[in-house]
């Protein structure tokens, strides 16, 4: 049989912290982004291709991060609500 606590506060706390953070590294990322836009056309040759891939490999493992960090807040926020409900379920049968 498994025995287990809860606290749903702290994880509904988890997931408003997690998805402030994303929030805020998507404008770090964006204004980072603005930076290095003039840079793409600054030059051209072979370090500038280089550039422009090591760009697109960030910006694709950014996109990754983001995507896994926004999925993890939802979901932890969705794991609070439905251990939340069960609880209240659960006391309201005794009543």
């Amino acid at each position: 049989m498994a025995v287990f606590t809860v606290d749903t506060d702290a994880i509904a706390a988890g997931s408003g912290s997690i998805l402030t953070t994303v929030e805020q590294v998507r404008a770090v990322t964006a204004a980072l982004n603005a930076q290095l836009a003039p840079l793409e056309t600054a030059w051209t040759g072979a370090s500038s291709v280089a550039f422009q891939e090591a760009k697109a490999q960030w910006n694709g493992l950014q996109a990754q991060i983001d995507h896994t960090l926004d999925g993890l807040g939802r979901s932890l926020g969705t794991v609070g609500h439905q251990y939340a409900d069960a609880e209240r379920s659960m006391a309201g049968m005794f009543r």
